[in-house]
């Protein structure tokens, strides 16, 4: 067991999923590694800030009968004995059909949140998109001179302290103000950064702070954005991780 190994489980190990002999290998490393201690305590930190944070959704009354009585409709119109295929695929259907619902009642119970939340919604389809690189180089310095001229902003990639590797850079939009959209390699898997000048922080998703910074971190389209600002400047890491690892890697970052 390393370090590099250690990062990997160490997410599921603070869930409980590992088997007993992988979590006495990681039990075995964390007392012999004072950094991979801290990245423990850190993940179980971000863990319990994200569960802390997390709201439960309750569909109201009117929307829930509505659900249940498509469904009972669906159930009354069907074949006495439908075929296996669709046995097998009902239930994910009537899941489906719930989110659907869902999806249609939420955003107008958001209320004053809902002009933050495009923030988090463009930063996770900017990544969700995977568009190429305008400007391929490893080079932070090569990347931050190809912005000049292109967004008003001054462009300094960060780097992970730990792992992650900058790829490459594009020229994206967040509302009306041009942005840096840098792409990095984390474990195989691509990882944005986006950059611009805002003007306020979102005050909506899951508060959370990592180390000495302050995020907010909100999960949209299946990805997760983790939202900080440094002067004038807004950041966002948006990953395919979920909100805690996702959390705990911005924290890494050298702003």
């Amino acid at each position: 067991m390393n370090c590099d190994d250690f990062e990997k489980y160490v997410s599921a190990f603070v869930d409980g999923e590992v088997d007993p002999a992988t979590s006495r290998d990681l039990e075995t490393h964390r007392a012999a590694c004072s950094r991979c201690a801290v990245a423990l305590d850190e993940e179980r930190t971000v863990k319990r800030a994200v569960h802390a944070g997390a709201r439960r959704v309750t569909a109201p009354a009117d929307l829930r009968e509505r659900i249940r009585s498509s469904l009972d409709h669906v159930d009354a119109s069907a074949p006495p004995r439908a075929p296996a295929t669709v046995r097998r695929w009902a239930p994910f259907a009537a899941a489906a059909a719930i989110a659907a619902g869902l999806a249609l009642w939420l955003p107008a119970r958001i209320g004053p949140h809902t002009s933050e939340a495009g923030l988090f919604d463009i930063g996770t389809h900017l990544h969700a998109k995977n568009l190429p690189a305008e400007f391929a180089s490893a080079n932070a310095d090569l990347v931050s001179n190809w912005y000049a001229g292109k967004v008003d902003i001054k462009v300094r990639p960060p780097r992970f302290k730990q792992r992650g590797r900058l790829i490459g850079a594009r020229l994206v939009q967040i509302g009306d103000r041009d942005a840096a959209q840098l792409f990095y390699l984390l474990n195989g898997r691509r990882v944005s950064i986006l950059i611009w000048a805002g003007e306020s922080t979102p005050d909506e998703g899951t508060s959370i702070r990592v180390r000495d910074r302050h995020f907010r971190v909100r999960t949209a389209k299946g990805f997760t954005g983790a939202h900080t600002r440094r002067g004038d400047l807004d950041y966002m890491l948006v990953s395919d991780f979920g909100p805690s690892e996702t959390a705990r890697l911005a924290g890494q970052l050298d702003w």
